[in-house]
Formats: C-alpha cells, structure tokens, sequence
C-alpha cells in the first residue's frame, strides 16, 4: 500500500469536482483566506472549504447557500437572529441561508476559523431548516465528552438542516497508534478535519498523512479508515450528511 506525504491530489478540483484525498492547511492571508478544497460531489452542488483570518473588520453575510463555520484560534463573536454569543476554539456555528448573521473578533486579537460553503444537489428546503430550528451555534464547553475503549467523543450536531434532511457531527479523540474503525464505505460523503496530532487516513488502496488543520474529504461510497501515527491522543471533527 503506497503512503503519500502530503495531500492526495496536486490542487483541489478536477473538472469542478471534488477529489477525495486529504488537503492540508494553509495559513490564510489577513483578509483573504485559500481555497483548501472546491467542487461539486455526487449529493453537493457546491461545496468550498476556506481558512479565513479575521482581525478588526466585522464581516456580516446573507447568502443563498448554507455555512458552517468552525473556529480554530482565537475567540469569535457571533451575531444571529439577533442574539450574539462568543465561541472559543472548537465552536461551530451553521448559518442558513437567508438569516443574516455578523461575525468579528472578540478579543484583542485576530481569530481564525474555518468556512465550508454548500449547497445540496436537491435544493434547499427552507421550511424544513425553518421547523429544525434555523441557524444555531455550538460551544465546544457546553458539548459532554463521552469516552470509550479507544478514547472518546463530543456529540456536536445530528439534526435536519435546509440543505440536509440530517446533518450529523461529532469530534473524536482517538488515543495513540489505534484505529478508528477497520476500512468501510457509506453511502454518506464524509468530511474529516484535523484539530490535534498526527493521523494517516486510508482512502481506497493509498495511503496519506493528515497533520493538524488538514481537510480530509470522502465521498459517497468511498473505502476509508483513519489510525492515529502519533505518540499522544489526536483528535478530529467528522461529519456526514444526507
């Protein structure tokens, strides 16, 4: 089985579609953030996960896809349906489309998060996104940890959406040098995104590194497993959608 350092596929789309393989992290630029992966999938019309650092410029958006934002570092305070509230590292917030929301720093100094933009191939239900309760945020503080044989998990999300009739996150803490699970497939595409330590990820018959910060993307029905390289627990959001 080859091992590759790195990512799995030189650039992030091919043909506007979305490769399956592990993307690693990029520092984004102070007011503009990279493109760590693009395109379409077979249940995404759109999908794009940036890194964005935002430092004292507030951003406020309404846009006609749905947002998931996940901070990395830093303290973000987030304005929605009128109510504002302060997430630290490992918060999420999901945004729907057409209620507008305000993000800026908290503190003194700049905070950095993640934003992964989609849209479904079947098209958005408002009035489903509506009745699960619309946009919400998530403060990692407030999510119980649950251990287990291999380490743990935090249940962040498992919920109906406006583009998703069931969006499910959670974060694992896998401990050193175990597998998560033996190599499988599932119908649900799947993203992986690194927080901690160091993880080599499975993705058919190849072998890749995944670092702190790397965007592991899996679709539909593809084979995959994660083991944990390093010497420590590593951990890591993972999250499916139907």
């Amino acid at each position: 089985m080859l091992l590759i350092l790195g990512y799995a596929i030189p650039g992030y789309t091919q043909h506007n579609v979305a490769i399956s393989g592990v993307y690693p992290w990029k520092e984004p630029g102070q007011t503009e953030s990279p493109v760590l992966l693009a395109g379409k999938s077979a249940s995404l019309d759109f999908l794009e996960v940036s890194a964005v650092i935002l430092t004292d410029a507030p951003r406020e958006e309404d846009h006609a896809f749905e947002e998931l934002v996940i901070v990395k570092e830093g303290n973000l305070k987030v304005t929605v349906n009128e109510e504002e509230k302060t997430l630290g590292p490992g918060s999420v917030a999901l945004f729907v489309p057409g209620e507008t929301h305000r993000l800026e720093s908290a503190g003194k100094g700049p905070v950095t998060y993640y934003v992964l933009k989609f849209t479904s191939r079947v098209g958005p239900n408002a009035v489903r996104g509506k009745d699960a309760g619309g946009s919400f945020t998530v403060d990692r503080n407030t999510v119980p940890f649950k251990p287990h044989g291999k380490g743990g998990v935090r249940q962040f999300i498992e919920r109906p959406t406006t583009m998703f009739e069931r969006l499910e996150m959670h974060v694992t803490t896998l401990n050193a040098g175990l597998k998560s699970h033996d190599p499988h497939t599932h119908r649900a595409a799947e993203i992986v995104l690194m927080i901690h330590g160091d993880a080599r990820m499975q993705i058919g018959d190849k072998l890749y590194s995944a670092g702190p910060g790397a965007v592991i993307f899996l679709d539909s029905d593809v084979l995959h497993a994660i083991e944990n390289t390093g010497d420590t627990p590593c951990e890591y959001f993972a999250f499916q959608w139907q």
